[in-house]
């Protein structure tokens, strides 16, 4: 990276845009995703724990289906939680890098001393999506987060979605 490129009113707005949509959407999903987690939880380990007496009323493969679901609704749970992590990382370094702009700061001395702080794993990362940037964009920063954020809120829908779907499997397995 060379010369830090001066920000334009619209990239600035951008900016302040996107930053502003993460941090309105991430924890509210983080949040939502673990309740949906909880209650289906719930509701399987009661289905589950008394298995006797619901195959009696559920067919087993529809019971094994919708657990199967409820594993898949698990894990996509679990990521949309976890990326909460490096979306509100990504807005505080964002929120930073906007700041720091303004301090005419030397871009080599700068990406030194912050790889320097990196252990090797996120180093290497951190590297391959300097050399990623392009030299005139300046929304690099705020693009992570804002992406991750997105697929945040892709995950939990799929999520909800297969919830739906494991109350539709056992509603389906219903022995009439």
């Amino acid at each position: 990276m060379a010369e830090e490129i001066p920000l334009s009113k619209e990239e600035a707005a951008a900016w302040r845009l996107a930053s502003l949509a993460c941090v309105g959407t991430a924890e509210v999903l983080a949040k939502f995703s673990g309740w949906l987690m909880t209650v289906l939880g719930a509701a399987l380990t009661f289905f589950v724990a008394n298995h006797e007496s619901v195959s009696r009323i559920i067919g087993i493969p529809y019971i094994r289906a919708s657990l199967f679901l409820f594993g898949i609704s698990m894990l996509l749970g679990l990521l949309a939680q976890w990326l909460t992590v490096p979306v509100k990382a990504g807005l505080a370094f964002s929120a930073e890098a906007l700041d720091l702009r303004s301090k005419k700061l030397d871009p080599a001395a700068f990406i030194a001393a912050y790889a320097s702080l990196l252990v090797p794993p996120y180093r290497w990362y951190f590297y391959r999506r300097l050399a990623s940037a392009h030299d005139t964009d300046a929304l690099t920063p705020i693009r992570a987060p804002a992406k991750l954020s997105q697929y945040q809120a892709l995950l939990v829908i799929v999520q909800y979605l297969l919830a739906i779907a494991v109350v539709i499997t056992l509603a389906a397995g219903i022995k009439v």
